[in-house]
């Protein structure tokens, strides 16, 4: 939010943690930027976008089909919704799929949960496309990021100086291809 705001952007900062904001306004320099804590499944009013970025929540909540239609609501006609999450296909990961957990019922007591360490469970790439079609989205786009290749896991960032991005992003497709 903060980058967007000083390249210009009108931004909207929303979190649930009121203190998350409160160092977020610390970090801030410059550009048009309203910070707001709320939980979107309350539906504050907020007015619509052109881009709502969902930045490593969905992982957090138990109904990821209801959290994409109501962050959907607050994209604008022609407009881009961008979720990211942790990979649960990622080889470092060491957290069950969504559907492994069973009936989302059972965990509804760890939803809105705030903290890299309370992640309960990563998404699979299926579990996200069938929560966003059962959403009535389309997913335009799915790209992963946060691998060994491209976040330098292992040593492997001492290649990108050498190695084109390209042949980086291979590698990453590859290490998808044969993780378990």
């Amino acid at each position: 939010a903060l980058l967007l705001a000083e390249r210009g952007k009108r931004v909207t900062a929303v979190d649930i943690r009121q203190p998350f904001l409160d160092y977020a306004k610390t970090r801030y320099e410059r550009g048009d930027i309203e910070f707001l804590a709320a939980n979107v499944f309350d539906r504050p009013p907020l007015g619509t976008f052109d881009l709502v970025f969902g930045n490593q929540i969905i992982e957090h909540l138990v109904y990821p089909a209801k959290f994409l239609s109501i962050l959907a609501s607050y994209v604008r006609p022609g407009g881009t919704l961008i979720v990211s999450t942790p990979n649960h296909d990622y080889f470092k990961s060491h957290l069950p799929s969504y559907t492994a957990l069973g009936d989302p019922r059972q965990h509804e007591h760890k939803q809105f949960s705030a903290g890299g360490g309370d992640h309960f469970f990563a998404y699979t790439e299926e579990e996200l496309r069938q929560a966003a079609k059962e959403a009535g989205l389309d997913v335009v786009e799915f790209v992963y990021f946060e691998t060994p290749w491209i976040s330098g896991h292992f040593l492997f960032r001492l290649l990108h100086r050498i190695v084109p991005l390209h042949l980086l992003k291979l590698g990453d497709r590859i290490a998808l291809r044969i993780a378990p």
